[in-house]
């Protein structure tokens, strides 16, 4: 997932997406939704939060976010992102919170 977002930020820089498949980007993010609403780093794979906002900023880079996910999906995704916060932010369910997923979790919020 880090790669799609480093492609995807390369190529909205450069506003050149011919070294990028949109439409095949989409759906391995989309198919990298997990059961509990987050994303991992790939199909099957446990949701993270910093996947989830590489994925996330991906998709509103390429414009697609809103034709990748359903409302109900994105709902999903967002109500993982606020289970997260405990006494800070978490990057994974049952993990101990860590401040650098203040950004990764709250800036998938924000976008």
């Amino acid at each position: 997932m880090r790669f799609v977002y480093c492609a995807s930020c390369i190529s909205y820089i450069l506003d050149d997406w011919t070294g990028v498949d949109v439409d095949k980007a989409a759906d391995y993010i989309y198919r990298s939704q997990s059961y509990d609403g987050g994303i991992g780093q790939g199909p099957g794979l446990e949701s993270h939060g910093g996947s989830t906002y590489c994925a996330v900023a991906s998709l509103v880079l390429m414009d697609r976010l809103y034709t990748t996910f359903s409302s109900v999906e994105l709902d999903r995704i967002r109500q993982w992102c606020i289970m997260r916060q405990q006494n800070g932010f978490q990057g994974r369910p049952m993990k101990p919170v860590d401040t650098c997923y203040s950004f990764w979790v709250g800036a998938t919020l924000k976008v």
